[in-house]
């Protein structure tokens, strides 16, 4: 057996493999540092892509990996019978519909103007929400009344919506110079207050062919210088936000539910400022 070609393809992109030298019988290429194993390597075959690197460019093109495995296998079948450039457009057709494809959704709006010209001597650290279970904590639902299906995913959350919900209200008390500090649960201040919340729904929902952005969300200010435990808890309301969709696809969902927030917050706000400007607690 004597050295006639060497394989050009190596590492991801040849059917071959990493090898160095493969020497020829027959119709048959061999690898020398394998050779008794029988690694197969056609010389018209040796400078087509592999299916394996196919699939891994669809994958990094497309997170339908299934759809791009799927095609990927099927390049195993026709190699050698489709030409390279039908192939190609397999690929690109991967490419073209992930351009499409929608990212997951993220709660941000822009943080409102300062309220207060003098904050309170007091710090307000604001806790992490909670979420009911009834809240799910990956995916965007719809729920429609009388549906076969309690709800249905639209689009995926980017993080959890207790996070940027905490994180927003956090935000936007700061911003109003409400109280001389805002600090989450991690910080090592001192602080008299503390926020609380717990998201009960946070959703789409039809009703009568109409779609709405539901935020349904409980808050409670606690204040440390109470005396007794039982009166700690010197404020609690619950907020019921509806923003109308202009149609039930997750961006309009999305865009009516940043709305939703913001009004939460503002509501909030207004509130607390009521409540720690000694008018009373607000109703």
């Amino acid at each position: 057996m004597r050295p006639d070609k060497v394989c050009q393809g190596t590492g991801l992109f040849s059917p071959c493999g990493p090898v160095q030298e493969r020497v020829q019988s027959g119709g048959t290429f061999f690898d020398n540092k394998h050779h008794g194993r029988g690694k197969r390597c056609v010389s018209q075959r040796c400078e087509r892509p592999s299916p394996i690197a196919l699939g891994m460019l669809c994958r990094l093109f497309n997170m339908r990996g299934f759809i791009c495995l799927y095609i990927s296998v099927l390049v195993t079948f026709l190699r050698g019978r489709v030409p390279l450039a039908a192939v190609s457009f397999l690929v690109a057709g991967c490419a073209m519909q992930s351009s499409v494809r929608m990212q997951p959704i993220i709660l941000d709006y822009d943080p409102p103007s300062r309220m207060a010209n003098v904050p309170i001597p007091n710090n307000l650290m604001v806790y992490q929400f909670l979420l009911a279970e009834s809240v799910n904590p990956q995916y965007v639902t719809i729920v429609e009344p009388g549906s076969s299906v309690s709800q249905r995913a639209v689009e995926r959350w980017r993080e959890n919506p207790a996070e940027m919900i905490t994180n927003l209200t956090l935000r936007d008390l700061a911003r109003s110079g409400m109280f001389e500090h805002v600090v989450d649960q991690f910080s090592t201040m001192s602080y008299r207050y503390a926020l609380d919340g717990t998201i009960r729904a946070l959703q789409g929902q039809i009703r009568d062919k109409k779609v709405f952005a539901v935020l349904h969300l409980e808050a409670s200010l606690i204040d440390f210088e109470v005396a007794w435990a039982s009166d700690k808890i010197i404020f609690t309301k619950t907020y019921h936000v509806e923003i109308p969709c202009k149609d039930s696809s997750a961006s309009a969902i999305a865009a009516s539910l940043n709305r939703a927030v913001a009004e939460y917050s503002r509501l909030l706000r207004t509130d607390l400022e009521t409540l720690l400007a000694g008018k009373g607690s607000p109703q």
